[in-house]
């Protein structure tokens, strides 16, 4: 099988200098032949950028390149446009910099699975290690993933879908097809919904059932549960946002169709927000989610509308609450 042709990397990177070494290295203990790797730093203020270019010779002795860029912080998906902008390879990964490859073989099995595909095919997907942060002690292994092809709706809605940027690889000339300015969505600060579904909706997507990265679980990534009310709304709306305007990047996705799409992706917002509602025993936003699914023609269980009753009625509220048998819909 053929392995060769330009792999290109794009790391983003935000103050990452105690855990980007990691993913270096493992870039350089690969045996493919031909790596160039953009690590953009989204405004750092620790030693990330020390530390990156430290590797630039290392790299080069590998025969590899290593381009260090710095930029005001815009985000992670700002920084992947920047990247992409500069990319020359024939494939494309962008891993964020706490995760790393934990094979050699890692960037050579991407690259064999797609010359393997025909054209049907544009994204290779390879599960991974979750590792604890301080030791890199596996935590959990991924599970098997569903080894559905078709992942568009999967991904835009939710389901047995690995969101993880290490896991993929792209051909480049089937990125450019369906993202020809090779800019995503910058609305918030992530990337891998925007890179993924305009090529789950022209694309087949091929998944290799075995760990070929380590992902790091970092304490931080828990930091979210802390977060006011008002946050964690703003983060629910966050995600509507980047799908409708991923869905209007999408140029072969038919306008009626998009309408088709644009209302699931609502009412998982709706119902999102009225989790937190009642999780948080917010009465005027349970109300407010509950007229809004009712205008989008969403039918809402008996159980439901009496949580949002009787959170008018907080000590009630409560006591069910404690009830096993309540409130499960």
């Amino acid at each position: 099988m053929q392995v060769s042709g330009l792999v290109s990397i794009i790391t983003p990177c935000y103050n990452s200098g105690a855990c980007i070494h990691r993913l270096l290295d493992s870039i350089l203990m690969q045996d493919y032949p031909s790596i160039e790797m953009f690590a953009i730093d989204d405004g750092s203020t620790d030693n990330t950028k020390e530390v990156i270019t430290s590797y630039i010779s290392k790299f080069e002795g590998k025969g590899y390149s290593l381009t260090y860029i710095y930029q005001e912080n815009a985000g992670q998906a700002a920084a992947v446009n920047r990247g992409m902008k500069l990319v020359k390879g024939e494939f494309l990964a962008w891993p964020d910099s706490d995760d790393y490859y934990n094979r050699t073989d890692a960037i050579s099995t991407f690259v064999c699975t797609l010359n393997s595909l025909d054209d049907n095919y544009g994204v290779v997907c390879f599960v991974g290690t979750f590792v604890e942060e301080t030791t890199l002690a596996p935590i959990n292994r991924n599970k098997i993933y569903n080894s559905q092809e078709q992942l568009f709706e999967t991904c835009l809605l939710g389901g047995d879908f690995l969101a993880v940027p290490i896991n993929y690889m792209v051909r480049m000339t089937d990125f450019d097809k369906v993202n020809p300015l090779r800019e995503i969505y910058t609305g918030q600060h992530v990337q891998n919904m925007q890179m993924l579904l305009p090529l789950f909706y022209s694309y087949k997507c091929k998944t290799i059932q075995q760990s070929l990265c380590n992902i790091l679980e970092r304490s931080s990534s828990y930091s979210r549960i802390s977060l006011p009310y008002e946050k964690k709304k703003e983060e629910i709306s966050a995600w509507l946002d980047i799908k409708l305007n991923t869905l209007l990047r999408i140029k072969e996705l038919p306008a009626a169709d998009r309408l088709q799409y644009e209302k699931p992706c609502v009412t998982i917002d709706l119902l999102s927000k009225l989790e937190l509602a009642f999780l948080y025993m917010n009465k005027k936003d349970a109300d407010t989610s509950l007229r809004a699914l009712k205008k989008n023609g969403e039918p809402v269980s008996f159980k439901v509308r009496i949580k949002a009753m009787l959170l008018h009625f907080p000590f009630i509220y409560n006591l069910s609450k404690r009830s096993k048998h309540c409130f499960h819909h």
